[in-house]
């Protein structure tokens, strides 16, 4: 029988070539890729504090974010975990509706990775408040975003990542140990 060895070598560029391209297909900056950074609110309570959240409050976050030279990081649990400082992504072209603030993110490998499996969820912002006339915290300007599973403000948008891999091959992901969410599919 003949050693047929030589076949593998093109089936395993070819199939490489497929997934390459089914993975480049579905990312993109398409809507998935946009995320709630705060929502509107007339009047929201965190931790005891009223926060106003309207569109014009959103509209001073937005122009702040514009002025900035360094971009927006996106980080996990605002610096909280062991691998809190390291950006999940980029926050860029951000811009404000009558559901909140949106903004397309630029992952990085690391928490396109962490994100994908669904172990985080959610978005919380920080940055700085101002307390106005109304006796209500305003925000002024937007330092971070964090991803987290536990957001301050009620009502947020769900994290969704476009191209996320075939659930067959998540476990591609263990490469980034310690990152929560990947050792699990919720």
């Amino acid at each position: 029988m003949k050693n047929h060895k030589w076949f593998y070598v093109p089936l395993a560029l070819i199939t490489v070539g497929i997934f390459s391209l089914v993975f480049a297909f579905r990312g993109g900056t398409g809507p998935r890729n946009r995320i709630q950074v705060f929502p509107v609110a007339d009047c929201i309570k965190i931790n005891g504090v009223d926060f106003s959240l309207t569109a014009k409050d959103l509209g001073v976050v937005l122009a702040a974010a514009y002025a900035q030279q360094t971009p927006i990081p996106l980080l996990f649990e605002h610096k909280q975990t062991p691998h809190g400082g390291t950006a999940a992504g980029w926050l860029r072209d951000c811009s404000v509706d009558s559901k909140g603030m949106w903004c397309f993110i630029e992952w990085t490998p690391y928490g396109r990775a962490a994100a994908c499996t669904g172990g985080w969820r959610f978005i919380s912002p920080g940055g700085n408040i101002e307390k106005g006339a109304d006796g209500k915290a305003h925000p002024i300007d937007l330092d971070e975003a964090s991803l987290t599973n536990v957001p301050a403000l009620d009502g947020m948008a769900r994290v969704e990542v476009p191209g996320c891999p075939i659930p067959f091959f998540s476990n591609i992901f263990a490469a980034y140990p310690g990152v929560k969410g990947l050792d699990t599919n919720p």
